[in-house]
């Protein structure tokens, strides 16, 4: 092994911290507007989607009620074209009804599956944070320390002066003839 190194520069480790830098900071941006995406989606599942397909439902049945006592008034009044008509209303009043009801069941779905599909990733996503806010910090402090040390170590050797390189074997002094 060698005794000493041979540093010229320490330019490609100081791109590297400062690349590190912008990686842990734009990395912790992403992931936190990612966990933020997911409360919000939960959220919205959680809270505006049912209570609006509940309201829908609500607001379709009585759609459809309506719908049924004009078709029964229609059928009391033996006008066969008007039976006809209030039939269709209910009919469409009735798919309308159903396609409320089969929102909110897929509503309900997306929120009994958002915990076994989305938490695991979103945990992920946590443990990730959890290295960039712990591990990241201490790495660029480690990359700092040797920066430091490395220029140090440069200052040092350019200070010395420059040093015959050994070619050979020393000559040895020649005996004195008395």
């Amino acid at each position: 092994m060698a005794d000493s190194a041979k540093v010229s520069s320490t330019y490609a480790i100081d791109r590297f911290r400062a690349a590190l830098i912008c990686y842990v900071e734009k990395a912790r941006t992403t992931i936190d507007d990612v966990l933020d995406d997911v409360k919000k989606t939960n959220y919205w599942l959680e809270g505006d989607q049912t209570r609006h397909w509940k309201l829908e439902i609500r607001r379709r049945t009585v759609k459809f009620e309506v719908a049924q006592q004009q078709l029964f008034t229609a059928r009391l009044s033996g006008y066969k074209e008007d039976t006809l008509l209030e039939q269709m209303a209910v009919n469409r009043t009735k798919r309308s009804l159903m396609e409320a009801e089969e929102k909110l069941k897929t509503i309900r779905r997306w929120i009994r599956d958002f915990d076994t599909l989305v938490m695991p990733v979103a945990k992920k996503m946590n443990m990730l944070d959890s290295v960039l806010t712990g591990r990241m910090p201490k790495a660029i402090v480690h990359l700092d320390r040797i920066l430091k040390a490395l220029e140090a170590y440069t200052e040092v050797r350019n200070s010395l002066p420059s040093m015959p390189t050994p070619s050979a074997q020393p000559e040895a002094p020649e005996p004195e003839v008395t």
